[in-house]
C-alpha cells in the first residue's frame, strides 16, 4: 500500500553475517550473510511484499545488497547500492572480538560512553563523520522521491544516525537497538519536517534474532 505521507522511507538492516555471530566488529569489512541472514532476510520481504516501492537503495557491502536483494524479489525493481550508506569505518577494530578490543583498546572502547559523539577507534571514523555522511545521503533520496515511498537497506550504525538526525538530535545523543533486519520507518512530512514511525520492528523475526556487538 503506497503511503500518503510526502515520502516514507523504509529503513531495514541488513541480515547476519558470521562476523555479527561471533560478536566481531565489521564496519565496512566486506563480509556475506550467512544461512541465517537469508532467513531473515527473506521474512524481511515476506513482511514487506504487499507494500509498494518506488526505489530501493543499498549500503555497497554485500551483506546489505544481498539483503536488499532478497527483499527487492517481489517488487521486480533493481537494487541501488550506494557506498554513501556503508556502516562506520572502525579502522583496527574491524575483526576483533568485543573481548579483543576490550583488551587491546581499552581506552577507546571506554569513550564508546564517556563521549559517544567524538569516539574514534584507531584509525576509523568518529561518529560525527558517519552521521555527517549518513544525514547527507538520507536527504539527497529522500528529495529524490517527493511522494513517493522508498526503502533503503543499510547497517546498525548508519540507521541510528539517520534516525537522530531525523529527530534532530547529535550524533552520540542516545542509543537504540537496530536488529538484523529491524525495520524502521521514517515520514517525510508536507513541511519538511520528520517524524518517527517505528523504529527496530522485529516482530516478523521472532526466532531469527542475533545478539549483536553493539
Amino acid at each position: 500500500m503506497k503511503s500518503f505521507y510526502k515520502t516514507r522511507v523504509y529503513l531495514v538492516r541488513h541480515g547476519e553475517t558470521d562476523w555479527n555471530a561471533e560478536l566481531r566488529v565489521m564496519g565496512q569489512v566486506d563480509i556475506p550473510l550467512n544461512e541465517r541472514g537469508r532467513a531473515q532476510a527473506r521474512r524481511t520481504a515476506e513482511l514487506l511484499a504487499h507494500e509498494h516501492f518506488d526505489a530501493i537503495y543499498s549500503s555497497d557491502l554485500v551483506r546489505a545488497v544481498e539483503t536488499a536483494q532478497i527483499i527487492a524479489a517481489p517488487h521486480t525493481l533493481d537494487v541501488i547500492a550506494i557506498p554513501e550508506l556503508r556502516e562506520a569505518y572502525y579502522g583496527l577494530w574491524e575483526g576483533l572480538t568485543r573481548d579483543e578490543v576490550l583488551k587491546k583498546f581499552p581506552e577507546e572502547y571506554a569513550m564508546r560512553k564517556l563521549d559517544p559523539a567524538n569516539f574514534r577507534p584507531s584509525g576509523g571514523e568518529n561518529r560525527k563523520e558517519l552521521y555527517t555522511r549518513a544525514a547527507r545521503i538520507f536527504s539527497e533520496l529522500v528529495a529524490r522521491h517527493p511522494n513517493q515511498q522508498i526503502l533503503i537497506v543499510s547497517h546498525g550504525g548508519t540507521i541510528r544516525a539517520i534516525v537522530r538526525s531525523a529527530l534532530g538530535l547529535g550524533p552520540g545523543d542516545g542509543h537504540f537497538a537496530v536488529d538484523n533486519c529491524g525495520v524502521t520507518i521514517i515520514d517525510r512530512e508536507e513541511d519538511s519536517s520528520y517524524e518517527i514511525f517505528s523504529v527496530n520492528s522485529i516482530f516478523h523475526l521472532r526466532e531469527l534474532r542475533t545478539e549483536d556487538f553493539f
